[in-house]
């Protein structure tokens, strides 16, 4: 933690990181906007808009943890800031942290292996149409269970083709194209 204080360019980096890290063997955790800026101590005239507190608060603080802390966050992944009802019934902003630590980072790398040997096998891509995908496969905001889903949803359409009047001549374009043609952050 020390290193982590030592290293910071925000004062907001401590606080976030000790909030990370408490839950970090859970994975993440949910916490409303309004509950987050008071842990932190900003005052309620303070970056009014989210644009400037991401901007101010998260943006500096994950800068200063990615991969040199024990644990960081992203706040550009989708699905990170969400508008819920509260125990009240009143429409709110709450932020998802989803906690990354090396370990994690690990296992995303050989998920991302995994999933080019499947690419490979099972549609004989090569090393050119894999840079093609590669703007997909190192994406981080990118779940590899969502890239898996999709090969398997394009996989069961070259499949379905086969029983029509239209069956795909070449397994290896097609796949390539749906995949380049997805759109990933939805």
């Amino acid at each position: 933690m020390l290193e982590v204080a030592l290293g910071a360019n925000s004062s907001y980096t401590i606080r976030i990181y000790q909030m990370i890290s408490s839950w970090k063997s859970k994975g993440g955790f949910r916490m409303s906007y309004k509950e987050f800026r008071h842990l932190l101590a900003i005052k309620p005239d303070a970056y009014s808009k989210f644009s400037d507190f991401k901007k101010k608060v998260l943006m500096p603080a994950q800068a200063d943890l990615f991969e040199k802390a024990d644990c960081w966050f992203n706040c550009d992944v989708d699905g990170f800031k969400t508008m819920e009802r509260n125990s009240e019934g009143q429409k709110e902003l709450y932020l998802n942290f989803k906690i990354i630590t090396p370990e994690f980072k690990e296992t995303m790398l050989k998920q991302r292996a995994s999933i080019v040997n499947l690419l490979s096998v099972h549609f004989a891509f090569k090393d050119s149409d894999l840079q093609k995908l590669a703007h997909i496969l190192d994406n981080e905001n990118i779940s590899s269970d969502v890239i898996i889903m999709k090969i398997l949803k394009v996989s069961e359409r070259i499949e379905e083709s086969y029983k029509s009047s239209q069956p795909v001549k070449d397994k290896k374009a097609y796949a390539l194209q749906s995949l380049l043609s997805n759109d990933w952050l939805k």
